[in-house]
């Protein structure tokens, strides 16, 4: 699942319904910043993604807080 919050100052919560599906693990990655940072060709690195871990696996699904200017990546295993 991705998804992006493009405000500049506001957390937005988010819930995720997994239709009764239970979860068996969350990875997730985060790219955030200010909002006119960028990579060049003399700083490649300005902008990198980093580990998000605040994801809480709920009796329905997942909740977090999706923080502002950001793209989050989460990869949900399901149990079997």
């Amino acid at each position: 699942v991705t998804m992006t919050n493009m405000s500049l100052d506001a957390s937005e919560p988010m819930e995720i319904s997994l239709n009764g599906a239970k979860v068996k693990a969350v990875t997730g990655q985060i790219v955030t910043g200010k909002m006119d940072a960028h990579n060049t060709f003399k700083a490649p690195n300005k902008v990198q993604g980093a580990d998000f871990n605040d994801v809480t696996v709920t009796k329905d699904g997942l909740s977090f807080e999706l923080p502002p200017r950001s793209v989050v990546l989460l990869e949900v295993m399901l149990k079997k």
